[in-house]
C-alpha cells in the first residue's frame, strides 16, 4: 500500500499545482505555469513508481489521472517542444497518457467525471484528419455509456452523447 496519509497529501499537492499551472498559463504566466506543472508531475510520477500490487484506488486513479493527463497534454505539443519537455524529465506518451486516464475512469474515484471528459474530448472535439473516425468512436463509446449509466443528468455528459449523435 502507499503511506496513505502521506501520499494523500502528496497527490493534494500535486493537484493543486497542476490547477495552479493551468490558472498561470491562462494569465500569461506560462513559465511560471510550466514551473508548476514539473512540480506536480514530479510528484505524480514519484508515487506512480513506487505503487505496489495493492493500492487505495482513490489514491491510484488521482495519480493515474495527474500522470496521464501530464503525459496526454505534452504529446500535443510541436515536436521542438516535446524534445525540450523529455530534457527536463517529462514524458510524452499519448497512449499512455490514454491508458492511465482510462484506468482513473475505471477506478471510480473524485477524478473519473474529469477522465472521462478528456477521453471524450479527445475522440469527440478534438479534430483528427487522417484519423480513422470510427476508431476514434469505439473508443469514445464505451466511455460516454459508463459515464452516462453513473451521472444520467451530467450536462457535460449529455451534451457530449448528442455530439457522438452527430457523428
Amino acid at each position: 500500500y502507499y503511506n496513505d496519509v502521506q501520499d494523500d497529501l502528496n497527490v493534494v499537492l500535486a493537484d493543486t499545482n497542476l490547477l495552479s499551472a493551468a490558472i498561470l498559463v491562462l494569465t500569461s504566466s506560462k513559465i511560471k505555469g510550466a514551473w508548476r506543472v514539473r512540480k506536480a508531475w514530479t510528484i505524480y510520477s514519484g508515487l506512480d513508481r513506487r505503487k505496489k500490487r495493492r493500492v487505495n484506488p482513490e489514491l491510484a486513479g488521482s495519480v493515474a489521472f495527474g500522470c496521464g493527463l501530464i503525459m496526454f497534454g505534452i504529446s500535443w505539443l510541436p515536436t521542438a517542444m516535446v524534445r525540450v519537455c523529455r530534457m527536463v524529465g517529462f514524458q510524452s506518451n499519448r497512449i499512455r497518457g490514454m491508458a492511465l486516464l482510462q484506468d482513473a475512469c475505471n477506478e471510480h474515484g473524485v477524478r473519473s467525471p474529469l477522465a472521462a471528459l478528456v477521453l471524450l474530448a479527445f475522440s469527440l472535439i478534438v479534430p483528427h484528419s487522417l484519423s480513422n473516425l470510427d476508431a476514434l468512436l469505439r473508443v469514445a463509446k464505451p466511455v460516454l455509456d459508463d459515464s452516462l449509466a453513473r451521472w444520467p443528468h451530467g450536462l457535460m455528459f449529455n451534451w457530449l452523447a448528442s455530439y457522438y449523435a452527430k457523428k
